[in-house]
């Protein structure tokens, strides 16, 4: 017993020093990016249609300035544009600023085509409000965004893709991984997401502390009102560390809220791996699930002590813990298929919707995603047997050698899901280093057709 009792103050200790860290690890940077970018800069090209294009960390910055009307600029919304990452971005070195805000929201569609957006840096830990890649988002969409390698540290409504989606706003296919401290009405996904939809996203932080009330490793708070508030297919694994004075905190929501007659507050088809979290009304997959609220096929795993729900007052279906090794606590039932496994369980609910829709889910070793499921890929690469590629030697460890007809592009992907390289070409064989790639699985993608690698040590 007294063994036990050290062991959990200790782990309270660290968790607690986890969060200091992320707290006080103030950075150098003293400008704002809208302070340093002025006007239109190179990287940031306007098509006929009005479309932008942006292959560049001022090209970035300078969206800021567009959507929220600064430095000179009136306002633009950007509704029916789409504005298209053209290649990883690089925002360090300036704090930024969140594009769109309450006065000026962003309605149009971002399209990250799975590039990175690297250095994010927003922190007030005491003030911070309002904090994310992008601000306030109505009826917009967000998709193909992966946001690494910066901090988030905000106090009131925060998110890691934006801090409040409303209105038939959807964000699709993110993964953020950076790291993350916030205090109240925030998620490592979205803040608040009202009426609004978040699917296939992930959110694998460097680390994630919540202080206050409200949090959630997706989403803060996921309320529907004039439509359904749906988080789908998503997943969360992150070292969470909380206070005591914590309250309503999910590894997937905070809060799930239903404040209609006519839709619902619904989370599906997601799970969560949160640790550390001390405080009231606190749950492995949602903090408070209200009444008229859903919550279906959602997991988490038994490190977590507090259980499933803080405080349930809604519908659970197919709701349970899971072990080490994805053996979940209870069987369940996906549309009258049995599983006790978490990888077949969340695969089997995407099997029964059209193709495409929503990511696979798979498996590698414990060092790849702690062990738990991840996407096969943020776009929709089918596995299948390419008898006209030759692809060796699989595993390899310095170089790939591809032979095929009329070869013109490859994309190769990492199991995260993440493009990591992307090459263009007109030859029948190509040859790929992949010498500086991290030993695991990578998925060569080769005109539409897609090749399981295996890196070497």
């Amino acid at each position: 017993m007294h063994t036990n009792f050290n062991f959990k103050i200790m782990k309270r200790i660290y968790l607690f020093f986890l969060l200091l860290l992320a707290t006080w690890s103030v950075q150098s940077q003293e400008s704002l990016w809208t302070s340093v970018v002025t006007s239109q800069p190179e990287g940031f090209n306007i098509e006929a249609e009005g479309n932008i294009k942006i292959s560049s960390g001022e090209g970035l910055a300078w969206l800021i300035s567009s959507v929220n009307g600064l430095n000179g600029q009136t306002a633009n919304d950007y509704a029916d544009l789409i504005i298209t990452l053209e290649n990883d971005i690089d925002i360090s070195g300036n704090k930024w600023v969140a594009i769109g805000n309450q006065s000026n929201p962003f309605r149009g569609t971002f399209n990250g085509q799975g590039f990175s957006i690297k250095g994010i840096y927003m922190y007030d830990a005491w003030y911070g409000k309002n904090y994310g890649l992008f601000g306030r988002l109505d009826n917009a969409t967000i998709k193909n965004v992966v946001l690494e390698e910066g901090e988030i540290v905000g106090y009131d409504e925060c998110g890691g893709i934006a801090y409040l989606a409303e209105n038939n706003t959807l964000i699709d296919r993110c993964t953020v991984m950076t790291t993350m401290s916030f205090g109240n009405d925030s998620g490592g996904i979205v803040g608040t997401n009202r009426d609004s939809k978040i699917s296939n996203c992930a959110v694998v932080p460097e680390s994630f502390g919540a202080q206050v009330s409200c949090n959630g490793g997706i989403v803060g708070q996921n309320i529907a009102t004039n439509a359904d508030a749906i988080i789908e297919n998503c997943y969360s694994v992150s070292m969470v560390s909380a206070s005591y004075s914590t309250f309503y905190m999910g590894g997937i929501v905070g809060r799930n809220l239903t404040e209609s007659e006519s839709f619902k507050a619904i989370v599906r088809n997601c799970y969560a791996t949160p640790m550390g979290v001390y405080g009231s009304y606190c749950g492995g997959v949602a903090g408070y699930n209200s009444d008229k609220s859903l919550i279906e096929n959602s997991y988490t795993n038994n490190t977590y002590e507090y259980g499933l729900f803080g405080e349930n007052k809604g519908e659970t279906v197919n709701c349970t813990v899971f072990f080490e090794d994805l053996k979940l606590y209870e069987n369940v039932n996906v549309f009258d298929d049995n599983a006790n496994n978490l990888l077949t369980a969340l695969d089997l609910w995407v099997d029964n919707f059209p193709e495409d829709q929503y990511l696979s889910w798979e498996c590698a070793d414990e060092n790849t995603n702690y062990g738990f499921p991840f996407f096969a890929s943020t776009e929709d690469i089918d596995e299948i047997n390419n008898k006209d590629i030759v692809l060796y030697p699989n595993p390899a460890k310095d170089f790939v050698k591809i032979e095929r007809d009329n070869i013109t592009k490859l994309e190769i992907y990492n199991v995260l899901g993440i493009l990591i390289d992307k090459i263009e070409v007109n030859s029948n064989e190509i040859v790929i280093n992949i010498s500086d790639y991290a030993p695991g699985i990578y998925f060569f993608n080769i005109d539409g057709k897609s090749i399981k690698v295996i890196k070497n040590p």
